[in-house]
């Protein structure tokens, strides 16, 4: 993007949240940090929550018995960790790949015609 974005760091969630707070005074907000099974058994992740570090993990396909599991062996509070529904096969890496590539009859396949033309517009992910 060339603006200096860099997402998912402290710095850009505590800005969001600061401006979160100052347009809604009077609300509080909590955060969930929103992964995949993939991941979340890759590094382990409902070992890292808690108060502080509250987590919903989406399922996919061929990991979401493991975290289901995990979970199961490891007392979880349901404020801190949920495990949601098993989504479709659909990979975050193949997407930004074909996004870079333009190549829309894939991506019709993975994404709403609305969330790829605002890839197409807003997302790092531009064509090289």
């Amino acid at each position: 993007r060339g603006d200096g974005f860099k997402p998912n760091t402290a710095d850009t969630h505590e800005a969001a949240v600061a401006y979160l707070t100052s347009c809604y005074p009077s609300l509080t907000f909590v955060t969930w940090w929103l992964n995949g099974a993939d991941d979340v058994v890759k590094y382990k992740k409902w070992e890292k929550a808690g108060e502080n570090s509250r987590r919903i993990t989406m399922g996919r396909p061929g990991d979401t018995e493991a975290v289901a599991a995990a979970i199961q062996q490891t007392p979880l509070d349901p404020n801190h960790f949920l495990l949601g529904p098993e989504m479709p096969d659909v990979s975050s890496t193949k997407v930004r790949a074909l996004l870079r590539a333009r190549d829309d009859r894939a991506l019709t396949d993975m994404l709403h015609p609305a969330v790829m033309a605002w890839c197409y517009e807003n997302s790092p992910y531009q064509p090289r």
